[in-house]
């Protein structure tokens, strides 16, 4: 059975690729020179939805994602694991918000992954939450200790 950690680096990490994965999915089928005017459009109208799927946006997110998973597997104190769970839960909020507006433009599939991609996120901030207070793993630590001889 994986380490209660090793679950949650593996939810990080899979909520990333599902993420970009699902942008990359959104330009495809619209194309990206629609997608762009179609965000365009949208960001004269809400602001939200646009900047949320804009490049540097998923760009900056998964580097945070991983950052996050770093963090998790080399530094899991308790400390760490509150903030590693709280930007996960606000990861989730803004799955949420992407869930509702691919409903809006009727696009259930995207809105799909976008709930599943939340669910993820909420299942790895939980996972964070659960793990807060377990001694460190042993033989994890016994790697990561200078060698006494």
């Amino acid at each position: 059975m994986p380490s209660p950690r090793f679950l949650l680096v593996a939810l990080i990490v899979l909520s990333s690729v599902l993420s970009v994965l699902s942008v990359g999915v959104s330009r495809s089928q619209h194309g990206d020179h629609e997608w762009r005017a179609a965000r365009v459009q949208a960001s004269e109208g809400s602001g939200e939805a646009a900047s949320l799927e804009s490049t540097p946006v998923i760009v900056l997110a998964t580097v945070a994602s991983f950052a996050l998973a770093m963090v998790a597997w080399f530094r899991p104190d308790d400390r760490h694991l509150l903030t590693i769970a709280l930007a996960l839960l606000a990861f989730a909020i803004l799955d949420a918000a992407q869930l509702v507006h691919q409903l809006r433009e009727s696009e259930v599939r995207l809105a799909a992954v976008a709930g599943l991609i939340g669910i993820v996120h909420l299942s790895a901030s939980t996972v964070a939450l659960s793990i807060r207070g377990l001694p460190p793993e042993p033989a994890r630590e016994m790697a990561l200790a200078p060698s006494r001889r």
